[in-house]
């Protein structure tokens, strides 16, 4: 049985069984009783705040492109090159 098939059956169930208990025992006597309040004060909260701190941090991203006629030659020079930069950044 589909699952939407299987609630209608459950809803269509309910709705009948509802149905005859009304039949049998007649109409439920209800009353409700209405209470009305009004808002006599108020909380109000504002506030605002800020801070500052010298950044602890640096993230920096470098990309390095060699072109040369063998893989160990390329290898070199990007050390190299990779070497510069950690040399410039600790100065």
């Amino acid at each position: 049985m589909s699952k939407y098939l299987a609630t209608f059956v459950t809803v269509f169930s309910v709705v009948v069984v509802a149905t005859l208990f009304f039949k049998l025992v007649g109409p439920i006597p209800l009353s409700v009783n209405q209470i009305s309040t009004q808002k006599t004060s108020t909380f109000d909260v504002v506030g605002e705040g800020s801070t500052s701190v010298a950044p602890d941090i640096a993230e920096i991203n470098l990309g390095i492109t060699t072109q040369q006629p063998t893989v160990t030659q390329a290898q070199e020079q990007t050390n190299r090159v990779i070497n510069d930069i950690f040399a410039s950044l600790k100065q």
